[in-house]
């Protein structure tokens, strides 16, 4: 121990990193100096989530911390994680139980609370906030809002968090907020996250908080908030309380120096780029963009399980205000370019012919993230995709490192021999999403209409992989519905479960071929073996499949177990 002890604290602490939590908790056991060592790694974060089959454990932390001020977690803890705090929160019970009465349907009155829920509650409004305002150093909350949550609680968690001096970071779900919050008296915060998809009624709480967002941006310093998100409910997105970017900047002084972002995202929202705004996006590195919202009179949506629906025409008045507040997709990007405002990283929702001309502009984009949703069509779709696999993507062949391609349609969003070449020259990507075509998948036998065998697209990527994307270490391969399952309408039961059934059939047959693939013997890249074959970890659904040397082929494979193997075989 005593050598140990002459390591240099920088060494301790690293070697540390390396360690499993259970057996850093034991050398904190060993004495002192290696308790100091290791007490911000093991205490850094502290998750409150009481529920009623969850009292005992978060309610000890509450009880301790409250009766211990001084504790070494309340000079630890950094990140602080907050979910259910109602000791009455059944987890199992999501809606109410009906029942007949007189012909009439009314509700189960709700079972009697224990003496143990109650009493826990008692504790929780007597402990709770001196137990969170006993954490002196934490800089970072997450905070998800639940279903039986009271005003009592949210108001104690706001009390604490006005206490919190080094506070720079705030990650809040509203889903549940009983009381608006109060962002604006937060002037420290660097990191602001904001989900506003409210399951209440009255949403005049959730209101007042963005109003509140918009004084914090008008007060903090303009050097100081770098990353801002605000997901926005769906509901009445195309009346007039649609939120647009200026809504978050309707304070703001207009000689003040402007914000110095780095991370925008935003959902269900309007984004007019202008005069106004530009100025805070200068430094933008990464921008994070869901279902913009662009002015339009009958738009056609896509809403809950993932059907299309034709939208009401909107008034002359509600087209001019949208009209002011936002702009299209193609408009945005064109903005975008015509600023020099070129990102590192980019996630969204709807690829337009704007974004592709965007992409062909410039180099360096290290992560992308697309989502091909908003398609009517698999015809639309494909027609973008052949678009997006030539120059705009090879623009950024050189430094892309994670590209994400949730793929709608079976088509050319999907890997194939039509993408195969652009997907080889990633070089330097490490983590990869695609989706596999189910005809792409066919039985063995299954062959061409002139008589060719199907190629294994399966091993195809694989052997892309392998031979010529070094630095690869995750796949993540999905399913994608066949076009009919998309139209407008097909919100039947009947359509539901055959998209079910189409993706368990493809997720199987996938699993399937990855049982059956063996890597290029001998696996080398530029004169030089490569470990595990060059092959990358697959992530299929829930399964995670690892690269394991096959003595009797002599080169690697993939590891399957006996329960992926029955999986296979049901196909």
């Amino acid at each position: 121990m005593a050598a140990f002890h002459c390591l240099a604290p920088e060494l301790v602490h690293c070697i540390g990193q390396y360690c499993e939590l259970k057996d850093m908790q034991s050398l904190r056991l060993t004495c002192k100096y290696l308790a100091d060592q290791f007490e911000s790694e093991i205490l850094h974060t502290l998750s409150l989530n009481v529920y009623r089959t969850n009292i005992g454990r978060p309610l000890s932390k509450i009880l301790f911390l409250a009766r211990n001020p001084a504790s070494t977690p309340s000079r630890a803890v950094r990140h602080l994680s907050l979910g259910s705090l109602s000791p009455k929160h059944d987890i199992n019970i999501d809606t109410e139980s009906f029942g007949m009465f007189e012909d009439t349907l009314v509700p189960y009155p709700p079972p009697p609370f224990s003496p143990r829920v109650l009493t826990a509650e008692e504790d929780m409004k007597k402990y709770l906030l001196n137990a969170l305002i006993s954490l002196k150093n934490v800089q970072s909350v997450t905070w998800k809002t639940a279903t039986a949550d009271e005003e009592w609680a949210h108001s104690i968690v706001l009390e604490a968090l006005k206490s919190y001096k080094n506070l720079i970071k705030v990650d809040i779900s509203l889903a549940h907020a009983r009381i608006s919050l109060p962002l604006h008296l937060f002037t420290t915060l660097q990191s602001v996250s904001i989900d506003e998809h409210s399951e209440t009624a009255d949403d005049s709480l959730n209101a007042e908080t963005i109003i509140n967002l918009s004084r914090l941006l008008a007060v903090i310093p303009a050097n100081q908030l770098t990353s801002l998100a605000v997901h926005r409910e769906w509901q009445g997105t195309r009346t007039t309380k649609a939120l647009c970017i200026h809504d978050l900047f309707q304070f703001y002084p207009s000689k003040a120096p402007p914000l110095r972002l780095t991370h925008l995202e935003l959902q269900n929202a309007f984004m007019k780029l202008d005069a106004r705004i530009i100025p805070h996006l200068r430094h933008l590195t990464s921008l994070y963009v869901y279902n913009i919202l662009e002015p339009c009179r009958e738009p056609i949506v896509r809403g809950y399980r993932g059907i299309f629906s034709k939208l009401s025409a909107i008034s002359d008045e509600v087209m001019h205000l949208q009209t002011r507040a936002g702009c299209t997709l193609d408009e945005l990007w064109e903005a975008m370019s015509r600023e020099g405002i070129y990102l590192l990283e980019i996630r969204l929702s709807n690829v337009v012919s704007g974004f592709l001309e965007y992409l062909g502009q410039y180099t360096g984009l290290k992560k992308l993230v697309i989502s091909t949703g908003l398609f009517l069509t698999g015809a639309d779709s494909d027609v973008v995709a052949k678009v997006f696999f030539a120059e705009p993507l090879e623009r950024h062949q050189e430094s892309l490192e994670e590209l994400v391609i949730n793929a709608t349609y079976e088509g050319l969003w999907c890997f194939g021999e039509h993408n195969v070449a652009s997907i080889r020259r990633l070089r330097a990507l490490k983590v990869l999403t695609i989706s596999i075509s189910s005809s792409d998948l066919g039985k063995e036998e299954d062959v061409h209409d002139h008589g060719e065998r199907r190629k294994d697209v399966v091993k195809l990527l694989l052997d892309t992989c392998a031979l010529h994307l070094p630095a690869l270490h995750h796949l993540i391969l999905r399913p994608a519905i066949l076009d009919s399952q998309g139209q407008i309408g097909g919100s039947s039961a009947r359509s539901r479960s055959r998209s079910y059934a189409h993706f368990n059939l493809v997720q199987s047959r996938i699993v399937r071929r990855l049982s059956e693939y063996y890597a290029p013997n001998p696996p080398t890249h530029e004169g030089r073996r490569i470990d595990k074959g060059g092959l990358p970890i697959v992530s299929v659904w829930r399964g995670m499949f690892y690269p394991e040397w096959k003595d009797a082929e002599r080169t690697w494979g993939y590891r399957i177990t006996p329960e992926d193997r029955l999986l296979c075989e049901r196909v």
